[in-house]
């Protein structure tokens, strides 16, 4: 309730307004609004393209062995990037498992934008009005949106610890405008900032095509719940320590989808299903993308399965408000995906609800 109450009151009790001077994405002071030039980000590149799922897994389990990452960790992140859904990761590597992802598929090309309880909305994340300036979130989210318009390859924004915020107001939103290629964010009226202001043609962005989201979940007590409608479009995903991990190692060397190898362009499995339509039908057609994302990277039916049920079923279960009724559900839907699955959801729990 604190942490509602502060987003609700937080354009009255901020205090860092400077008229017409702000700050530039990397912190350093900027001159009058008219000697303002947007910031230009330098970005790496990669000369190697990933094409084969084979070379795929081959480059993540390195990069994952490297950060100390369970090397399976990369499986229902990749699965969900390729049937449209977000992966929220949970775990003790979680950002770092999307930081292994990134090394092998963008080139080492990601963003972190640390939530806090200040994030009220989705233009929170880009930036905000200070007189008739806008002034970019210090993560320099909006120049990335820029970035990935010019250029082909595949970038990565990842929202860390995405439930210090209020999903319901900031991630559910941003989610559907990722979804939706031809809605737009409105950041601010054209009209409310200085004509010659290099933002100002950002009043409406839209999401790029080859920017991916991913988001991170924590533990603790300024963590809120997720909000039910984020598992519309989203899969959970838990990342956790590789126990015969030593100390970080090489990661190797940058690669990047090759954009003609439609490995991030998975079709809904053909097979219906049955053991989750009979059981959760609302869940239905997102388990089949998930599914047809997973096959490429297994053919094993039982592994398909209890990927699905971590990713789709655990945080449907864990978000059921009631006790009883979460445990009812738990103890019917047992028969089917395992004993496991009271464990599973119990765990989720503590970062998602």
């Amino acid at each position: 309730a604190l942490l509602a109450d502060v987003s609700l009151l937080k354009p009255f009790l901020d205090g860092r307004s400077s008229q017409n001077l702000g700050l530039s994405p990397s912190g350093t002071e900027m001159s009058a609004v008219g000697d303002r030039t947007a910031c230009n980000l330098e970005w790496p590149s990669a000369t190697v393209k990933v094409a084969e799922i084979k070379e795929l897994r081959t480059r993540i389990i390195r990069a994952l062995r490297s950060l100390g990452v369970q090397t399976t960790a990369y499986q229902p992140i990749h699965a969900a990037f390729a049937s449209g859904l977000v992966p929220i990761v949970s775990g003790t590597r979680a950002l770092e498992a999307l930081e292994a992802y990134a090394q092998v598929m963008c080139a080492g090309r990601i963003l972190v934008v640390e939530v806090t309880s200040a994030i009220a909305d989705v233009p929170d994340l880009f930036g905000r009005l200070e007189g008739r300036a806008f002034i970019p979130h210090p993560a320099g989210l909006i120049d990335v949106v820029r970035a990935a318009q010019e250029n082909e390859g595949p970038f990565l924004v990842v929202l860390d610890g995405a439930n210090r915020g209020a999903t319901e107001s900031y991630l559910l939103p941003l989610i559907r405008v990722v979804r939706n290629r031809a809605a737009s964010i409105s950041l601010f009226h054209p009209q409310a900032i200085d004509g010659s202001d290099p933002y100002r043609s950002d009043a409406r962005v839209k999401w790029p095509p080859n920017l991916l989201l991913a988001a991170t979940v924590i533990e603790g007590p300024t963590t809120l719940p997720v909000a039910p409608g984020v598992w519309n479009d989203s899969i959970l995903a838990v990342a956790d320590a590789d126990g015969e991990f030593t100390g970080p190692d090489d990661l190797g060397d940058r690669s990047e989808l090759d954009g003609a190898s439609g490995l991030l362009d998975s079709a809904p499995a053909r097979d219906q299903l049955g053991w989750i339509s009979d059981e959760l039908p609302q869940l239905h057609g997102l388990a089949k993308r998930m599914a047809g994302g997973l096959a490429a990277l297994t053919t094993d039916p039982t592994a398909i399965q209890n990927a699905v049920a971590r990713s789709i079923v655990v945080p449907h279960v864990a978000a059921i408000p009631g006790e009883d009724e979460r445990a009812a559900e738990v103890s019917r839907l047992e028969k089917t995906f395992g004993k496991d699955l009271g464990d599973w959801v119990n765990f989720a729990r503590r970062s998602i609800a």
